[in-house]
């Protein structure tokens, strides 16, 4: 990782979001990557203290019918997760994440303070243009949606694959953080 502090700055006070490439060290990163393939293939041999932490992209599919009729139907889903919570109870691997150095390198620089706090860590492996996103594929911001105590807020997205218009990857729309919660609420 290059270590780029004011471009890292200026990025996110401009878009709202900062790309930061190589953060994770290749050995940590293939470990990352195993460590979800092997939850991903062995989810039947899940404890079920843990099973229960898997939420299936047929689960969405099923709980948003309107969303996908004539689309896709729960069935055509298969085994694909969408989501896997509490991701530092499966492997110390993700646990090590939420202290990854380099990572809070860059918060600090973002928030210009060694001040915040950890809300929660997902996998979400979701394959690739197997349903949609969170609003109906929508564009969306998270923030005005959930509550949290202070304006310094952050979610880190760490690509264990490339994410790209031909794979469905997230998208962002630069400067949207300019706009107000209450705007943002709005449907467009």
């Amino acid at each position: 990782m290059k270590y780029e502090p004011e471009a890292w700055r200026k990025a996110y006070q401009e878009n709202g979001f900062v790309v930061v490439e190589d953060l994770l060290d290749p050995a940590i990163f293939s470990i990352i990557r195993e460590e979800l393939t092997r939850i991903i293939e062995n989810l039947e041999c899940l404890p079920p203290s843990l099973k229960g932490k898997i939420f299936f992209e047929r689960e969405h599919v099923k709980n948003n019918t309107q969303y996908y009729a004539g689309l896709l139907t729960p069935e055509e889903c298969g085994l694909a997760v969408r989501q896997i919570m509490d991701l530092a109870l499966f492997d110390d691997s993700f646990k090590d994440l939420i202290c990854y150095l380099p990572m809070l390198d860059v918060l600090e620089t973002l928030f210009d303070s060694s001040e915040f706090s950890f809300n929660y860590l997902i996998g979400r492996p979701k394959a690739a243009l197997v349903g949609n996103g969170i609003s109906n594929g929508h564009f969306h911001r998270d923030t005005p949606f959930e509550e949290f105590t202070s304006v310094n807020t952050v979610i880190v997205i760490m690509c264990l694959n490339d994410m790209m218009a031909e794979n469905g990857g997230t998208q962002f729309i630069r400067g949207s953080h300019h706009i107000s919660d209450e705007e943002a609420k709005k449907a467009c």
